[in-house]
This record gives structure tokens, C-alpha cells and sequence, in this order.
């Protein structure tokens, strides 16, 4: 199911590892293919652009993604354009429309739909929303030590 063919999973593994310590959160969004019977594609969304919204007594969530200037930049130049109508093509016109209005792209968080976003959070507690990341949860006792030293 996971053949090098379409997916380098060790590389990915390694990314989401690094991103999961660094940032405290890695939003893999995978794209199954029906004819293959394969997952054929999986790629790291930017944190940054990823809204998540969860109840804590729920396992269900929703997640949105905000467009960033590169992809308004390739839906307002249209297909005509000779460096991006390519990409435009590619992109489906249900989120192209989206993006038109300045409307976040709600992504899937079921598997079995055929593109599934999932979310790894290095929380302390079951009711955070997000993760945090090494740095920022040490930034603190940094600061401190580092004003103990200046006195």
C-alpha cells in the first residue's frame, strides 16, 4: 500500500518527525487512489495556514485551510497564464471558488472519503486544540535563566 513508487515513507516519517518536535504539529493530508487501490500522494501542510477546531469530548474535528498567496496568485491568473494555468488546471473548481471568495478549503478527516487530513499534536493535555513545539515550551525557563544570569 505504501510503495516508494508514489510514497517515500521513510522520508515523510522523517519529516514528520522533525516537524512534530520543532513545531508540535504535522498535518499529513493523504490522497487514496481508487484505481490503484493505493495511497498515492502525502504531503505536510503548513501549520500556519491549518485552522483546527475540536470539542474535547468529541473525536470528531474540523479542519481548514487557508489559502496562502501562492495559491490565490495561481487561481487569479487563470488558465491562460503561461506559468501558472498548469497548476490551475489542477486544482479542482470547488476549491478554486473557494479561494475566489476568500473562503477557507474545508479538508476531510475521514479516511475512507479518499483524501484524509490528519493532525499529530504534541499536547500536554486532552483539551488543547494544538500542539507545542520544543522550543516554545522551554522559552520560558530560557528567559528566566537567562535573567538570572544578567543579575
Amino acid at each position: 500500500m505504501c510503495s516508494t513508487e508514489y510514497l517515500d515513507l521513510f522520508n515523510k516519517l522523517l519529516q514528520i518527525g522533525v516537524e512534530y518536535y520543532k513545531l508540535g504539529n504535522v498535518f499529513p493530508f493523504a490522497q487514496w487512489s481508487e484505481q490503484k487501490k493505493k495511497w498515492v500522494k502525502l504531503t505536510l501542510l503548513d501549520p500556519d495556514y491549518v485552522e483546527v477546531d475540536k470539542l474535547q469530548f468529541s473525536n470528531r474535528m474540523r479542519v481548514d485551510l487557508r489559502p496562502n498567496d501562492r495559491l490565490k496568485e495561481v487561481v487569479h491568473n487563470g488558465p491562460e497564464h503561461p506559468k501558472t494555468g498548469m497548476l490551475f488546471q489542477v486544482i479542482p473548481e470547488d476549491v478554486r471558488e473557494l479561494i475566489l471568495t476568500n473562503k477557507k478549503i474545508p479538508l476531510n478527516t475521514n479516511p475512507e472519503s479518499g483524501s484524509h487530513i490528519a493532525h499529530i499534536a504534541y499536547k500536554m493535555a486532552d483539551y488543547d486544540t494544538i500542539g507545542t513545539g520544543l522550543v516554545e515550551r522551554n522559552f520560558k525557563p530560557l528567559v528566566y535563566k537567562d535573567r538570572l544570569r544578567q543579575a
